[in-house]
């Protein structure tokens, strides 16, 4: 509290003592009214108005949670713009970054600082340019890669975790040979450097070339899959950012193995990788690790001894210490940790299931790594329930995170994981006979009982299956048709306290819903980083026409108030 004197101590002194009933209630108010400051304002339409036959594509928070960008698309020709939305601005602080040129990719610095782009002439040319823009709008745009001709085109890009470096695939020597660059995020264009190796000519029209897998978290390196010279197929390449080294081969492939490019994980310290791959024995595929720098002959086999079954998917935890993964049995599928180092023997870490019952192939790793929280039928076949066991086992300490469901109960497959690492957020139908999904909030501990979130919603609720955790862990946001049935509207529950969920979005007009025929279920809001801020959209103003809506949390404001005291006086107090 700071106050603020405007008298002698000695008079202020009497006055308090005099009016000591007066503060207690005021400060009895100002406790009470506390929760004020977790208050959202109301919402602020963000997007410019459409032309025609626009309709919003997709949206996302920049890093910084000033600024936005979305998509928004013309369906009868398939035109696409980018905007760039400055929040803490005044309305319609809006500029179209892509012009009277066709979007078709985009990424952004993960401190928000750059947006950058690919274009194309139009909707049937091929994507030609490459661009970066600061997001402040503080200069220009800068273009990152020569004006492409002849049909040739960028196919990818991607920003290094750090913002400073653009990787992207590009048919620049040859058309339909797509090569792997870099380039630092501000340009210029003249500073990019190729990165795969040689490749030979593409056969007629094929279209060949680099795909890339994943840049290292400390951005040093970059995977990429390709046929280079010499292979008999396509392999797991990892190459300096900076080009600083010639790319070095991470799998031994012959032409009837392959490795699942979606299951290539590295390491936290940026070290090394892991892979799923049949390089070994082509009938089954095991997990593999290997320094991010090669060689190849020196990958180290993770999975436990195989007797035909195949290792399906894997996570490294986020201290870097262990591998989880999940494998096909003879009985079932099931989980198992392993030192990253390989130091000691897999352990099976799931209880048996029953017979004909299975570990799902979703599961999550709590951001302490301490825990691993999977769903399965593990007690009743056909009943999916939600488990958690610490990460290096044992078995007997897994714990159910909610009470025990029976025939036609069921998890959703879909739970998340506070950032935090201490909660787990999920969906589960306990209804009978109505098959209706609640949100529930558990300790990842199972130390105390799950929590419905979504409280006083009506029978036969529909609650969709996407929804988004804050960063800060404090809060979940869903969509449900929670006031009024077939209404889908958007909620706020606290995951720390026990509250009625707030609804964010402002009155639908007849017809209206939040979400839209065009975005995906899975786009409907966003978070922002800092968690103060939540972008939706809805169709808020006019049914069919879903809008870009944003809502923030009320800033706290000092609460001050000046008391005259009897020799006439003043004393203003600030709070």
């Amino acid at each position: 509290m700071m106050v603020v004197l405007s008298e002698s101590r000695q008079g202020l002194s009497r006055h308090i003592r005099g009016k000591c009933l007066l503060l207690v209630g005021i400060f009895s108010f100002l406790v009470a009214s506390s929760a004020l400051g977790n208050e959202f304002t109301e919402p602020k339409r963000i997007n410019k108005p459409f032309i025609g036959n626009e309709e919003m594509f997709a949206f996302e928070f920049l890093g910084d949670s000033n600024r936005a960008i979305y998509d928004v698309t013309d369906i009868s020709s398939g035109f696409r713009k980018l905007y760039n939305a400055q929040l803490n601005g005044a309305p319609d602080t809006v500029d179209n970054l892509t012009g009277s040129r066709h979007l078709r990719l985009v990424d952004t610095s993960p401190n928000g600082e750059f947006i950058v782009y690919a274009t194309a002439n139009n909707t049937f040319s091929s994507t030609s340019s490459l661009t970066s823009q600061r997001s402040d709008m503080s200069s220009g745009p800068v273009a990152l890669s020569p004006q492409l001709g002849g049909g040739r085109e960028i196919a990818s890009l991607r920003v290094s975790p750090d913002g400073q470096t653009v990787v992207f695939t590009s048919e620049e020597t040859i058309n339909n040979l797509r090569e792997l660059y870099s380039v630092p995020i501000s340009g210029p264009s003249s500073e990019r450097i190729k990165l795969s190796g040689p490749m030979d000519p593409p056969v007629g029209s094929t279209i060949t070339g680099v795909n890339i897998v994943a840049i290292s978290p400390d951005s040093s390196r970059v995977l990429y899959m390709a046929k280079q010279t010499g292979d008999a197929k396509h392999e797991l390449y990892s190459v300096a950012i900076d080009g600083s080294s010639a790319p070095v081969r991470l799998t031994d492939l012959g032409s009837d193995r392959t490795v699942h490019t979606d299951r290539i994980h590295i390491s936290p310290d940026s070290s090394v990788i892991t892979f799923i791959s049949n390089q070994d024995i082509a009938t089954h595929y095991e997990l593999y690790r290997v320094s991010i720098t090669g060689p190849s002959n020196a990958a180290v086999k993770l999975n436990h001894a195989s007797d035909g079954e195949s290792v399906i998917d894997s996570l490294i935890s986020p201290d870097g210490n262990t591998v989880v993964y999940r494998a096909a049995r003879s009985d079932f599928d099931g989980l198992y940790s392993v030192p990253l180092d390989r130091s000691s023997e897999p352990l099976l870490i799931n209880p048996i299931p029953v017979t004909d019952g299975d570990v799902d192939s979703r599961f999550r790793i709590s951001a302490d790594s301490s825990h691993v929280v999977f769903s399965g039928d593990l007690d009743t076949n056909n009943v999916r329930e939600l488990y958690s066991v610490p990460i290096t086992g044992p078995s007997t300490a897994t714990v159910k995170l909610h009470s025990d469901l029976g025939t036609n109960q069921s998890v959703d497959y879909g739970f998340e994981l506070t950032p935090d690492g201490n909660g787990v957020v999920f969906r589960m139908d306990t209804s009978l006979p109505n098959y209706q999904f609640d949100l529930y909030h558990s300790p990842i501990d199972g130390s105390s009982a799950a929590r419905m979130l979504n409280l006083n919603a009506h029978d036969d609720v529909d609650l969709q299956s996407t929804f988004h955790i804050s960063p800060n862990s404090e809060f979940v946001v869903y969509i449900a048709d929670q006031a009024t049935d077939e209404v889908m509207e958007i909620y706020l529950a606290s995951l720390n306290e026990a509250q009625d969920p707030i609804k964010l979005n402002a009155p639908l007009p007849e017809g209206g819903d939040v979400g839209g025929t065009f975005l995906p279920s899975n786009n409907y809001l966003s978070i922002a980083p800092n968690s103060a801020r939540i972008l939706y959209g809805a169709e808020q103003v006019t049914d069919g026409d879903t809008e870009l809506f944003l809502v923030e949390q009320k800033t706290e404001q000092e609460s001050c108030f000046v008391i005259k005291t009897t020799s006439n006086r003043v004393a203003t107090f600030c709070l």
